[in-house]
């Protein structure tokens, strides 16, 4: 498992080499200075998982702590807990992490073309709705004052035509405005 070599961890890390173990901290240097030429070309520094788990593994052992406190100013133990190290970091089960590759810009434009055709769906529903609605009201509404059924079914077309006209044009400049 990979670990990325941010940063603060690299400061972190170049002073233990003097205080750890000799088989870990040749292991560490070594580690880091690969890391530093992998950032020179370009690439992103890791770091081994197991190494940082041994670094850590070590911090908690009476050696490791006080090997840190002997330190001036004293290094804190907790700065080598695990939950530290990784902090900020990503892991990869690869040596090389994936190059991100951005969502593509044909399926943005799918995912913007479909909510676009819900959003014109959903209007044009509205205005038949809209246009029914006022017509039937309008023919109900005569009924109530009693006029005969010519007239109410007139007055509802009537209603409905000036109603469908008004949502057209809202229509029109709705869609002008996308």
């Amino acid at each position: 498992l990979a670990v990325s070599l941010e940063d603060h961890l690299t400061e972190r890390l170049k002073s233990l080499p003097a205080l750890l173990p000799a088989d870990l901290a040749r292991q560490l240097t070594e580690s880091l200075d690969f890391a530093s030429a992998k950032l020179q070309e370009g690439g992103t520094p890791t770091v081994s998982y197991d190494l940082l788990s041994s670094v850590s593994k070590w911090s908690r052992t009476d050696a490791g702590r006080a090997a840190l406190r002997s330190q001036e100013p004293p290094m804190e133990v907790h700065d080598y807990d695990m939950i530290s190290l990784l902090a900020g970091t990503r892991t990869s089960p690869d040596r090389k992490f994936p190059i991100y590759v951005p969502e593509s810009d044909v399926r943005e434009e799918e995912r913007l073309r479909a909510i676009n055709d819900r959003k014109t769906i959903t209007t044009l529903l509205n205005a038949v709705l809209s246009v029914g609605g006022a017509g039937f009201a309008a023919w109900y509404a005569a009924g109530q004052v009693r006029w005969r059924d010519e007239w109410r079914a007139l007055l509802g077309m009537a209603v409905a035509a000036i109603v469908a006209i008004a949502e057209g044009i809202l229509y029109v400049l709705w869609d002008s405005r996308r």
